[in-house]
């Protein structure tokens, strides 16, 4: 978090703040984290292996633009410091994204962007701050991924699928639990019986 010193003012008339000791604020480090960890993840994939993951957009002044016959895309400043993402992305790219989401941003989009998507087959989605879909353009106009439909009809009508899946999903939250009382909040008796009673489930 960005921390203020305190120091006299002149003539007596109280405190007043000094500059900030740390300019770096807990929003943009977070925004470091999950960043770094998203590239990581990303690295792991072979070089001809087509991604499956979306490009989200977000912030003020995401710009979606033609040049010479490329895709370039800016995304947005969403805190301060930070430095502006851009994307170039040319036609028949192996590291084409299947969609495209703007999540709540501000900016600007060209109509040849619209028919380079479409000739692409990229979904382009807006959605608003309360996660509903603004509207879809691009390929089909269809903006779920086939492969996670699929994945949730077969897992709707088998009952063990969805036994596995919820098991699955509940170990991964008490293990993100466990990792929050170690690390983020002092050991305590309390913190102690909560780690003990989620690692004996």
């Amino acid at each position: 978090m960005t921390t203020v010193a305190m120091s006299k003012s002149i003539g007596g008339r109280g405190l007043a703040p000094s500059p900030a000791v740390n300019s770096k604020s807990a929003w943009a480090a977070r925004n470091e984290l999950w960043r770094s960890r998203t590239e990581k993840v990303s690295l792991r994939r072979t070089k001809r292996a087509k991604p499956q993951s979306a490009l989200t957009l977000a912030g003020h002044g995401v710009s979606l633009r033609i040049q010479r016959g490329a895709l370039e895309i800016k995304n947005g400043l969403t805190h301060y410091p930070q430095e502006r993402e851009t994307y170039l992305f040319f036609r028949g790219d192996a590291d084409l994204p299947e969609r495209i989401i703007l999540l709540d941003c501000s900016g600007s989009i060209s109509f040849d962007v619209l028919s380079w998507l479409s000739e692409q087959k990229i979904s382009l989605i807006r959605i608003d701050w309360t996660g509903g879909i603004v509207c879809v353009a691009g390929a089909s106009g269809y903006s779920a991924n086939p492969f996670h439909v699929q994945w949730q009809l077969e897992t709707r009508e088998n009952p063990a699928l969805r036994m596995e899946y919820c098991r699955r999903l509940i170990s991964q939250k008490i293990e993100a639990s466990i990792l929050t009382l170690e690390n983020s909040i002092r050991r305590a008796v309390k913190s102690e019986r909560g780690i003990s009673v989620s690692m004996r489930h």
